[in-house]
């Protein structure tokens, strides 16, 4: 298959795989994968990812490729809370699935993945972009997900010190959504955690 073709039968996944690539062309050359990046046609993004390099590598291009590395997933924790201006403290970009826990390195910082009960898969919202959307936590899920997945912030003086942004709280979140949701998780220190934010910040 020639380029062109490869282009035309991929283009509209935006992110793609060598599974993709196969059900298009069941007889292609992984191989050649390489000298797409390095002419350069191809970006790869990490953990067998793809997509075509004149894409400008935004967050949010690697959200969606986030949630296509490990289906279902949403973005979560540090990435959402970043995206949504309320705690700019992300690193890797943060996904919770009902999975597996694991991380895959990447050239654009990696890709982390939590693991939740199933029946916690929810309260994410859908965002477009380039014709795509993604899974991305409400505020309020995000919260709830940062201090669950991250238990070392108990005491009033350890949540302080993580300077979260009271405008865009007080914009973005509703407070009694974030207890509905901890109250979803059954978990008695968590509700400790939550408490304490409240207290803080809302």
């Amino acid at each position: 298959m020639n380029f062109p073709k490869f282009q035309t039968e991929l283009r509209p996944l935006l992110v793609f795989n060598s599974r993709d690539i196969r059900k298009v062309d069941p007889e292609f050359n992984l191989v050649n994968l390489n000298n797409l990046q390095s002419y350069p046609y191809l970006t790869k993004l990490g953990k067998g990812l793809y997509t075509f390099a004149d894409y400008v590598i935004e967050k949010e291009l690697l959200y969606f490729a986030a949630n296509k590395i490990i289906d279902p997933s949403y973005i979560s924790c540090e990435s959402a809370l970043s995206y949504y201006g309320i705690l700019k403290i992300e690193d890797l970009i943060v996904s919770v699935n009902p999975v597996k826990t694991h991380k895959y390195k990447s050239e654009y910082g990696g890709y982390k993945f939590h693991k939740t009960k199933p029946a916690l898969m929810k309260d994410y919202d859908l965002v477009l972009h380039n014709q795509h959307y993604f899974k991305i936590a409400t505020p309020e899920k995000a919260i709830v997900d940062f201090f669950f997945f991250n238990p070392k912030y108990q005491t009033r003086e350890q949540i302080k010190s993580l300077q979260f942004d009271a405008g865009e709280l007080a914009n973005n979140v509703v407070a009694y959504e974030i207890q509905r949701i901890t109250y979803e998780y059954s978990n008695d220190l968590l509700d400790r955690r939550i408490t304490n934010f409240k207290k803080i910040f809302i």
